[in-house]
């Protein structure tokens, strides 16, 4: 699993095109219950590379992709992922 697993692309009318954006429903899912085929621990490391590098970016450079409601989702996630590895968040 990869950071990019967690964006997708979306057409968006309004905007006359196609933007990524974060796969907001899937990380929720993520936090509520594991996914079948994909282990916690690579999820876990997944969203915090995703986290950090988003994070990162907006203090730095500001190109980042996610807004300010996904990157709540994704720290969500991280930390019930995380949770269900007996790692503290």
């Amino acid at each position: 699993m990869r950071p990019s697993d967690f964006i997708v692309e979306a057409y968006f009318e309004q905007l006359g095109g196609i933007r990524r954006v974060s796969d907001a429903p899937r990380v929720d899912k993520l936090r509520l219950q594991p996914e079948a085929d994909v282990g916690d621990l690579d999820v876990a490391h997944s969203l915090a590379l995703l986290a950090h590098g988003e994070l990162e970016t907006y203090g730095t450079r500001r190109g980042e992709q996610l807004v300010d409601e996904d990157i709540s989702v994704v720290l969500r996630g991280l930390r019930a992922v995380l949770g269900r590895l007996d790692i503290k968040f």
